[in-house]
């Protein structure tokens, strides 16, 4: 449920309920892969890239054979060149 309405959130464009939502899903299911994605986006849609590439990382680590992996991994390497 907390998933689902982190979703919702981020697709809204609520950047900070989003990531509310997601670590509420997180807190219940800390091996959650698609959690650490969506709190990623979150934070990358709310302009915290450093916490973004953070929550990311992490869900490489955990599902590095993701259908997403590839798209993922380009926003980290857009966020890093981005940073400099």
């Amino acid at each position: 449920t907390a998933y689902n309405a982190g979703n919702q959130a981020l697709f809204e464009g609520n950047s900070d309920a989003a990531v509310r939502a997601y670590r509420q899903a997180l807190s219940a299911a800390p091996t959650f892969a698609p959690g650490y994605r969506g709190l990623g986006l979150a934070f990358a849609q709310g302009g915290d890239n450093t916490a973004a590439i953070t929550a990311l990382r992490v869900y490489l680590k955990m599902a590095p054979h993701a259908k997403d992996a590839a798209l993922i991994k380009q926003r980290i390497a857009d966020f890093l060149s981005n940073s400099h």
